[in-house]
């Protein structure tokens, strides 16, 4: 039976994956993450990528 945190796990996985393969193809930027907990119960996560200009 699939839960919710499987599939919050499942979801996590792929993300990581495609930044990587973003990571890997660009050779330069990077992708960071922002983990957060709400005050009314709950958490999150943002991810987003630091650019750099040559």
């Amino acid at each position: 039976m699939l839960t919710k945190e499987h599939i919050s796990e499942w979801f996590k996985s792929l993300q990581d994956s495609i930044c990587n393969a973003f990571e890997k193809e660009d050779g330069v930027g990077k992708f960071l993450e922002d983990n957060w907990l709400r005050e009314e119960g709950g958490e999150g996560e943002r991810v987003y990528c630091k650019m750099v200009m040559l």
